[in-house]
């Protein structure tokens, strides 16, 4: 409940750096665009990598680890048909690499995840509530050492 009188505020304007700082340069880039993934498809292990979103709407790069190739063309699969009953049993782990992010944006950071094959999901939310993942946005990786 509010106080009496409402919640104190201000208003306050942020001008641009008068020196902004430049990001490193990442030694790979993955982007998730509208519907799906560009950019690598193998990782390493201690590389930078930058995170793109290249698309028009929200996005986020989630990294679900499986055993094999093979596994991850299932889960692909599974996924894609919204069956998570046969899709999470393949689940060895999972892995943010960038969070929900506006169009134009990136994060960059250190890969720390396990080495192995990874498959990358955007869970984000159609306007008509379809998960991005149901009109392709996945697609299989691999971290290295």
């Amino acid at each position: 409940k509010p106080p009496p009188g409402g919640f104190p505020h201000t208003a306050f304007t942020i001008a641009p750096a008068a020196a902004p700082a430049v990001l490193p340069r990442p030694k790979a880039t993955v982007k998730a665009i509208d519907f799906g993934f560009r950019g690598a498809t193998t990782l390493h292990r201690g590389d930078l990598v930058r995170f793109r979103n290249g698309g028009h709407v929200a996005h986020m790069i989630i990294g679900v680890r499986v055993d094999n190739v093979t596994a991850a063309r299932k889960l692909e699969r599974y996924i894609a048909a919204g069956n998570d009953k046969k899709a999470q049993p393949l689940f060895r782990g999972f892995v943010g690499f960038q969070g929900p992010v506006s169009p134009g944006q990136s994060q960059q950071l250190v890969i720390k995840a396990k080495p192995g094959v990874y498959v990358l999901a955007c869970f984000e939310d159609t306007q008509d509530h379809r998960e991005h993942t149901k009109i392709g946005m996945l697609r299989i990786i691999r971290i290295k050492r």
